[in-house]
């Protein structure tokens, strides 16, 4: 899904947290701002805190690959 935003830009969000790093889109004019998509990413519970960051960086990655 591409993200639209004709004469305006799309922001990112990011709440962090090592197990569940919850995201949003938002498209904005600077005058009407739309939500584009939203969403978590969660990492595996037991795995050592360098796995759980490598997925996180991986959903973000795609998250920022999907919107583009």
């Amino acid at each position: 899904m591409r993200a639209e935003a004709p004469g305006g830009m799309l922001i990112l969000g990011v709440d962090p947290g090592s197990l569940r790093t919850g995201y949003g889109a938002v498209a904005s004019d600077g005058r009407r701002h739309r939500l584009v998509e939203k969403g978590a990413i969660v990492s595996p519970r037991k795995a050592p805190l360098a796995e759980r960051l490598r997925h996180i960086h991986s959903g973000i990655a795609a998250v920022i690959e999907r919107l583009r």
